[in-house]
């Protein structure tokens, strides 16, 4: 099964929030520009990692969980 189907079926399963009102509250605290999203198996949880562009133009990675988008981790790439 496709990666977008498995994500398609935890949202519907409510296991995961939708992507929409995770960036939607991410642009809360962190704006900018997404430039890519993961959704992945870390921290022992799904995990939406999301790359973005911030209006001071860093490069930043947002870990967040994916079932309660809450923030896990904030790091700045190079």
């Amino acid at each position: 099964m496709p990666d977008y189907e498995l994500a398609l079926d935890a949202v519907q399963d409510g296991e995961i929030l939708p992507l929409a009102d995770i960036l939607a509250e991410l642009n809360k605290t962190h704006p900018g520009e997404v430039v890519e999203v993961e959704l992945e198996y870390d921290f022992g949880r799904r995990v939406y990692e999301i790359e973005l562009i911030t209006p001071e133009g860093l490069l930043i990675e947002v870990d967040l969980d994916a079932a309660t988008g809450k923030i896990l981790e904030v790091e700045e790439d190079d």
